[in-house]
């Protein structure tokens, strides 16, 4: 811990850093109480515990994994656009991640909840 604590490191590496900070936190608990697996929950709880220190993370605020409104906007009119299709492929999620300036895996999340809403609703209105 006190490599993470006391050491200078470059601002790129941060979010790499906290990574491994979080892993480090993960398995002292495990081993300490003899936890088979972790849930989320008990992750979540172990990264509130034990927030990165202040050289890995500046202001002590992690990065936000959230999805900017300007990226969700355009995923957003992406799926108006494709309705009637809206399961790109992979090189098209690559695109729609650069251009958004997100993930490949935040593009296929954010269009898979998209259509099950679009979905539901449909369905809400045809019966209710």
């Amino acid at each position: 811990f006190d490599f993470f604590q006391n050491g200078e490191f470059d601002s790129s590496r941060h979010e790499r850093l906290i990574n491994v900070w979080d892993e480090v936190n993960y398995r002292d608990v495990q081993e300490r109480n003899a936890i088979k697996t972790l849930t989320p929950l008990i992750k979540f709880r172990i990264r509130k515990r034990h927030p990165p220190p202040p050289n890995i993370c500046p202001g002590g605020v992690r990065p936000s994994s959230k999805m900017s409104p300007d990226a969700r906007l355009y995923l957003r009119d992406w799926f108006e656009k494709h309705k009637d299709n809206p399961y790109p492929s992979a090189s098209v999620r690559e695109e729609l991640a650069g251009a958004a300036g997100i993930t490949t895996y935040q593009v296929s999340l954010f269009l898979t909840f998209r259509e099950m809403r679009t979905v539901i609703s449909s369905f809400v209105y045809l019966y209710f």
